[in-house]
């Protein structure tokens, strides 16, 4: 829809109107071409052109050169919706990524990052076992990196549809002598999407031991409706620690840690302590832990 302002309001009523005379005019605005290049359920997308009373009204050579304009309008009004509409999906699934304890680390199909969670830079920055190296990521020791850069490439490779491989695993041994990182790397096959520009091919998780558990007490007597002594026994498994040392360290009769066990067991409709424990450290994001 391309139109003069007088085709939407005659002259009369528009040098009557209080939007001319306390708007308009004090401006020393009176012409009007307008353009609606976009028009939806949620939205309308309005361009128009304006000039002053000497300058006369706006003539049939403005209105072709403006209709022929329009198309290119309509384009460039459509991906600035799609654009902005993909960002705030991005930003929303980043701020997500941002609230777990997992380290995420999203490759391109020559190795390079675009994309790294909270978690993921924490750990790299430390340069304790993995960091960044000119957009990759390494190892610290040689036989280690040259592993994890087999696992990236193998990756990439199904990721781009060739031979399919399932990525792996591995430990990352670190000069702190703390606990090795735990290193999962999977091919990524992604549409186009969220990533206008570089689509991912490969995608490398990161676990940190010494973190600690993925989910506060809080979280955990929330969600699955733990009592609160619940709550420190799965903590502390999720530590590593086995029952005689939460028994041990909660001041407890082992008896009673077991029965705790036994409790969550029921709660979250695991069977093994072994599965309870990998449900408590990858079912939950840290959402109270700030980014």
């Amino acid at each position: 829809m391309i139109c003069r302002n007088e085709a939407l309001c005659p002259d009369e009523e528009l040098l009557r109107s209080e939007f001319y005379n306390d708007w308009l005019k004090p401006q020393k605005t009176r012409y009007g071409l307008g353009a609606v290049p976009l028009k939806e359920k949620s939205a309308t997308s309005l361009i128009t052109l304006t000039r002053r009373l000497d300058q006369g009204d706006f003539g049939e050579e403005e209105l072709t050169v403006l209709k022929n304009l329009f198309p290119h309008l309509q384009r460039a009004v459509q991906l600035h919706q799609r654009i902005s509409a993909l960002q705030m999906t991005a930003d929303a699934a980043g701020d997500l990524l941002d609230r777990w304890s997992l380290g995420v680390i999203l490759l391109d199909s020559a190795g390079k990052v675009i994309l790294m969670n909270a978690s993921a830079k924490r750990i790299t920055e430390q340069k304790d076992g993995l960091q960044l190296d000119r957009g990759l990521v390494r190892a610290l020791y040689r036989q280690q990196a040259a592993a994890l850069q087999a696992l990236i490439a193998r990756a990439i490779r199904t990721g781009a549809g060739q031979p399919l491989e399932s990525g792996g695993t591995l430990l990352l041994s670190r000069d702190s002598l703390k606990r090795p990182l735990q290193v999962l790397v999977a091919p990524v096959r992604t549409r186009q999407g969220l990533f206008l520009l570089t689509r991912p091919a490969a995608v490398v998780f990161v676990t940190d031991p010494e973190l600690g558990s993925a989910a506060p007490e809080q979280t955990l007597q929330r969600v699955y409706h733990m009592t609160r002594s619940e709550a420190k026994v799965a903590g502390l498994l999720m530590q590593g620690k086995n029952l005689k040392e939460i028994s041990d360290e909660l001041c407890v009769s082992w008896t009673t840690v077991r029965t705790h066990l036994q409790h969550m067991l029921q709660k979250t409709e695991t069977h093994r302590q072994s599965e309870l424990i990998r449900l408590l450290l990858t079912g939950l994001p840290d959402l109270e832990r700030s980014a």
